[in-house]
């Protein structure tokens, strides 16, 4: 039953904590195994029966983006996941979208030609929710649409830092839109580092030395920096609120406060939504700290993304491929944004061979004790296009529906 309790990580929704590249791994071999003891016995045993296993598929289909670059949390790079097991699952237990998903983003597999299955249905055809929230490993994805590649994406997650493959991204999300990716994940470092895997839970951990697995290196919030662990590396987190409206607003909301708490946090909130018919998206930050406290906001950004400031720079476009996004800071009390390389914080270890790429938006609020930090993201569709402002409201009592 010990094998049990390993794929029961799975439940209750078939999501797995090290993030979809490790879901890929975990269950490649999870489900080959199944079907081969089907083949060889006529029985998969209990496998099957595990909570989560039945709507595992589900995961990649969410966290796929309409880029097909996936939400790439944790030690996971952002390539489209390849899985001819889908089929197989799809076979099981009639999930027509995870063929439909396999034969969209892969058919270059040997087990292809086993278990290829051509009748299978889109999300569009199927009347999938366009939002998921998967318990447990606290993640959530957020969409304007299905079947169009120029669609609004937003990955987001809490969760639990201290799992295999985790880094230090509590309140990380990720924003596609206009068919690129604009905000990423910058994924793993290389795995042969010195101390990469020393991974016990401590602030001191070697592991915590590398930019990438910071939560500097992330797109999320570093709260009185120094040389240690800028998340506590034990910190477990939830979304807290989740509401999906197809026809309106998708949304989440995590309690953050127990990542930053040794660092003087007394809370810490961070929500995400899709607004004003899933044309736009909020992100929004709730400070709040013992003392007054050094603050950094950080989004990274493509090398090739080029970078624009307005209204002092609170006001950003940012260009990739002709394309413009609207990045504007809705709190007038607080310095704009800033362009800065991707790499350490002063404060930070530096250790040599790891890998720095990139660049990243940043903001940084000094000497506050509650600091509230509104960012709308709006695709540009038109020359000369207006960009409706919406009312920032408490994240306790937001402007978007909550459920009952």
């Amino acid at each position: 039953m010990e094998n049990a309790e390993s794929i029961a990580t799975l439940g209750p929704d078939g999501a797995w904590h090290e993030g979809p590249g490790y879901w890929s791994y975990a269950t490649k071999y999870l489900l080959i195994y199944a079907a081969a003891l089907e083949s060889a016995v006529d029985s998969t045993f209990y496998i099957l029966d595990v909570p989560g296993v039945s709507v595992t598929g589900n995961f990649p289909v969410y966290m796929t983006s309409p880029t097909t670059n996936i939400f790439n949390f944790a030690d996971c790079g952002d390539w489209p996941i390849r899985a001819p097991w889908l089929y197989w699952l799809d076979m099981k237990f009639d999930k027509p979208l995870y063929s439909w998903f396999q034969t969209k983003f892969s058919l270059d597999h040997a087990l292809d030609l086993i278990w290829y299955k051509p009748e299978n249905s889109s999300p569009t055809e199927l009347g999938l929710e366009l939002d998921a929230y998967f318990r447990k490993t606290e993640a959530v994805t957020l969409r304007s649409t299905w079947g169009d590649d120029n669609a609004l994406f937003a990955g987001f997650k809490a969760g639990n830092n201290n799992v295999g493959h985790g880094h230090l991204d509590l309140g990380e999300f990720v924003f596609d839109a206009l068919g690129e990716r604009w905000i990423f994940d910058l994924g793993p470092d290389d795995y042969n580092l010195p101390g990469y895997f020393s991974q016990s839970g401590e602030f001191d951990d070697q592991r915590w030395h590398y930019y990438r697995l910071r939560a500097e290196g992330n797109n999320t919030l570093v709260i009185n920096p120094d040389a240690l662990a800028d998340q506590d590396p034990s910190a477990e987190t939830e979304i807290m609120r989740y509401t999906s409206d197809n026809d309106g607003t998708g949304a989440a909301i995590a309690d953050l406060t127990d990542a930053y708490d040794e660092m003087g946090a007394g809370r810490v909130w961070r929500g995400i939504a899709l607004i004003n018919n899933r044309t736009q998206m909020l992100l929004q930050d709730e400070i709040v700290t013992d003392n007054p406290s050094e603050i950094w906001w950080f989004m990274n950004i493509h090398e090739e993304t080029d970078v624009e400031f307005y209204d002092g720079g609170k006001r950003v476009i940012l260009i990739k491929n002709g394309k413009e996004i609207d990045v504007r800071l809705l709190n007038p009390d607080i310095g704009g944004f800033l362009l800065q390389d991707g790499s350490p914080l002063p404060t930070s270890p530096h250790p040599a061979g790891q890998r720095l790429t990139d660049k990243k938006m940043s903001i940084h609020v000094t000497n506050e004790t509650d600091v509230t930090i509104p960012v709308l993201f709006t695709p540009i569709t038109e020359s000369g296009m207006v960009v409706d402002l919406p009312e920032i409201a408490p994240l306790e009592t937001p402007t978007w529906p909550l459920p009952e």
